[in-house]
């Protein structure tokens, strides 16, 4: 019998998180870690160990450049899939150097509990100023589940 709902976070240096391209660990704050690329279609991908209803993904805006998108049990991830979800985390006003925490870029929710493979490919901005490559930055990512589950080891 379910108790209720939790989140079960899994962070950016997690062994749950597939990484395919060029990756970078940065840091937030004193002691936060994050993992950054500018490498076009690059991806990071999180298959839920346990059955969940809902996940969000946390990182960092970015005003050089943020456009992304998320795959849903699509493997491989196509940006030209019309199921593809767009996430935009430009903001041109954010300050790229922040110690600031990560914040929520994108959630999803799910009309029953399953097991789900989410896939977070980088894209091409040309909002750049710089005329770089769009830059993702992952600090976590969470999945809602029900409150019985056991947190598997991450």
């Amino acid at each position: 019998m379910s108790t209720g709902l939790q989140n079960l976070t899994f962070g950016d240096g997690s062994s749950l998180l597939q990484y395919v391209g060029v990756w970078q660990a940065g840091t937030w704050g004193d002691n936060g870690t994050l993992h950054l690329t500018n490498e076009p279609f690059a991806t990071v991908t999180l298959t839920f160990p346990v059955p969940a209803n809902a996940f969000y993904f946390y990182g960092m805006k970015r005003s050089d450049g943020a456009k992304y998108v998320a795959c849903i049990d699509e493997s491989p991830c196509d940006p030209a899939n019309p199921n593809s979800l767009p996430i935009d985390a430009f903001d041109p006003l954010a300050n790229n150097f922040s110690n600031d925490p990560p914040v929520l870029l994108f959630s999803h929710e799910f009309d029953d509990f399953a097991v789900h493979e989410v896939t977070i490919m980088n894209l091409e901005d040309p909002r750049n100023p710089n005329h770089e490559n769009s830059v993702v930055e992952v600090g976590s990512f969470e999945i809602q589940v029900q409150a019985t589950e056991a947190a598997p080891e991450s």
